[in-house]
């Protein structure tokens, strides 16, 4: 074998299959930059492998900038986990990434609020109900839930960052 087809070919020690279409998934590692606000040096997601180190994100990052949810990734080396390492983002899947922290303790402000994310057209997965990573897809309104978040967070309800640089 050669030593390009070697390197070409690096599969995780994490798989799954994705319960709605049945596609083979892999855990990929995202490394996180120095100081991280998380107190993580990586953030491991799934994705569904493409071939030639190439994977499709298939969850939502928690911690990761600048990759989002369908971005296409090339991944070089492996983690001491075993893990592809992303290197690079190929190409974009038109998703963006937000992530919320909500600071109150009033639950049904709170599914008012994931209501009203919803109906803007994001999709959110919940860390422990207070962080909550927002996929929001191409088609969604950004601009009004960028308003409505912003709003929320000037009457101290939550607090948020965007995904991207």
């Amino acid at each position: 074998m050669r030593v390009d087809k070697i390197r070409s070919v690096q599969h995780s020690a994490e798989k799954s299959v994705d319960p709605d279409t049945g596609e083979p998934l892999e855990k990929i590692l995202i490394e996180l930059e120095p100081g991280h606000w998380s107190g993580r040096t990586g953030e491991r997601v799934w994705a569904k492998p493409l071939g030639e180190r190439r994977y499709e994100i298939r969850n939502t990052p928690w911690y990761a900038y600048d990759v989002n949810w369908g971005d296409v990734v090339r991944c070089e080396g492996m983690s001491p986990a075993n893990l592809p390492i992303v290197a690079e983002v190929l190409r974009s899947g038109g998703h963006r990434t937000l992530r919320v922290f909500y600071l109150g303790d009033d639950n049904d402000e709170r599914e008012a609020i994931l209501a009203e994310i919803n109906r803007a057209g994001a999709q959110y997965e919940n860390a422990d109900g207070m962080t909550y990573a927002l996929d929001i897809a191409p088609n969604a309104n950004l601009g009004e839930l960028l308003r409505y978040l912003s709003e929320k967070e000037a009457a101290d309800v939550l607090a948020w960052e965007s995904g991207w640089s």
